[in-house]
């Protein structure tokens, strides 16, 4: 065989169900003087099914909903989440005119333009602000063609978690969103502004403070940057705890 072939890895259905395995047994024949004892060691198979061998896979810690493909007729998109209230399984749109993007931000792509009092199927989880959700295209004033790419959501969880994982090791760096006017923006580095900024989780004030950046700091940008927020990564010997800026200035972004 050439030095620069390898001996292909046998699939699973082509490896051997049952294996045998030679072992061998000590005996020890007895005599009355027991220093006379003679030992023997006689050899033997046993057979291993492995068909028969089972391996429990552990449970995950939660469990979710399958994404479903979008059935026909039917648009996704994220809502502004206050336009939407509760009626009994399903959401009801409760302004006429309700706006549905492509992703939960207010510069997200326009997908269609909802009549008001109509009902809408929920598809995942709330973010910053927005619900994603599944509308008819009866139930749409306008469409936009061609149809944008939605953003998907993180689908709803059907069970609660087992236990409260363990924390992740702390990183050097934090990925996060930042105001894009208070920053200094400098092709792929950006300087926050005099009075510092927050660090958000997600593109809009709603969401989780990671910290404070103070004032003249660098960071990386790692997106283009967008209306309101910027992505940047951040290194956490800078990074400080949250702080309300409303207490520095009512101006600010907080």
């Amino acid at each position: 065989m050439p030095a620069d072939m390898a001996t292909p890895m046998p699939t699973p259905s082509a490896l051997p169900t049952q294996t045998s395995v030679q072992v061998y047994v000590v005996v020890v024949t007895p005599t009355p003087d027991v220093s006379q004892s003679t030992k023997s060691h006689r050899p033997f198979s046993i057979t291993i099914n492995k068909s028969a061998i089972a391996v429990a896979s552990p449970k995950p810690l939660f469990t979710t909903k399958e994404p479903t493909p979008i059935p026909a007729d039917y648009y996704q998109g994220w809502a502004w989440s206050d336009s939407l209230k509760d009626d009994r399984d399903q959401m009801r749109v409760v302004i006429s005119g309700l706006t549905l993007r492509d992703r939960p931000a207010q510069d997200g792509r326009v997908v269609g333009v909802v009549f008001g009092l109509v009902d809408v199927s929920v598809v995942g989880r709330e973010k910053c602000g927005y619900t994603p959700i599944l509308v008819h295209a009866d139930d749409l004033i306008t469409k936009t063609t061609p149809h944008p790419e939605v953003l998907p959501p993180e689908p709803l969880p059907t069970e609660p978690p087992l236990f409260t994982p363990l924390p992740v090791p702390t990183a050097r760096f934090t990925n996060g969103w930042a105001y894009t006017d208070e920053l200094t923006l400098l092709g792929q580095t950006a300087i926050s502004g005099p009075l510092g900024i927050n660090l958000r989780s997600d593109p809009c004030r709603a969401a989780p403070n990671l910290g404070f950046v103070p004032a003249g700091s660098d960071m990386i940008v790692t997106g283009p940057p967008g209306i309101e927020y910027t992505a940047v990564q951040v290194s956490n010997d800078i990074l400080q705890p949250p702080l309300n800026l409303a207490e520095l200035s009512s101006t600010n972004e907080n």
